[in-house]
């Protein structure tokens, strides 16, 4: 029974020490890890559901889907041809099909180029607005730490402030 109590007494002395050494290391100005608070907000869903962003998609909608219904119409052209053609025989019309698959690749990805730079452009002003709303909110509430939801692996709704920023977002638009 002594031997016991002087383990238990040991191991709580070791407890206190190592919890002491720890309080006297953490750097001068930083709040306990304790106190640290954190929230999470989707960034992404922030960006395309204020009206602000919900504006800039549509005006992206308008520019780029007459392209995209061109290539899609294409693509659908194209496969009707290819069903069409005999895969043993090499003659014109596949030639025809290669290039035309050929063209209809290019296409796909110059409008891909055009749309990230077409987003890029656009929503600049509004990526900047949006970190400014989250910086101002999380210093508003003495919010140490703000995450993107989408790269967490766990996180308490109770810590997502994704709503409270599209709110503050479109009151600030008004």
């Amino acid at each position: 029974m002594k031997q016991r109590m002087k383990v238990i007494v040991l191991a709580c002395a070791m407890l206190l020490a190592s919890s002491a050494a720890f309080a006297q290391a953490q750097p001068a100005g930083q709040a306990p890890m304790a106190a640290v608070s954190a929230v999470t907000v989707d960034f992404g869903a922030v960006m395309t559901n204020t009206k602000e962003g919900q504006a800039a998609v549509q005006k992206m909608q308008a520019t780029f889907d007459p392209r995209r219904k061109q290539i899609a119409d294409e693509a659908q052209a194209l496969a009707k041809l290819k069903k069409e053609l005999d895969p043993n025989l090499k003659g014109p019309k596949f030639k025809e099909a290669q290039a035309r698959e050929q063209k209809l690749v290019n296409e796909d990805q110059a409008l891909r180029r055009d749309i990230a730079q077409a987003q890029a452009q656009l929503l600049a002003p509004l990526r900047e607005k949006v970190l400014a709303a989250i910086v101002a909110f999380a210093r508003e509430k003495g919010i140490h730490q703000v995450h993107d939801r989408n790269a967490l692996i766990y996180a308490d709704p109770m810590t997502d402030i994704t709503a409270e920023m599209i709110r503050r977002l479109d009151a600030a638009a008004k």
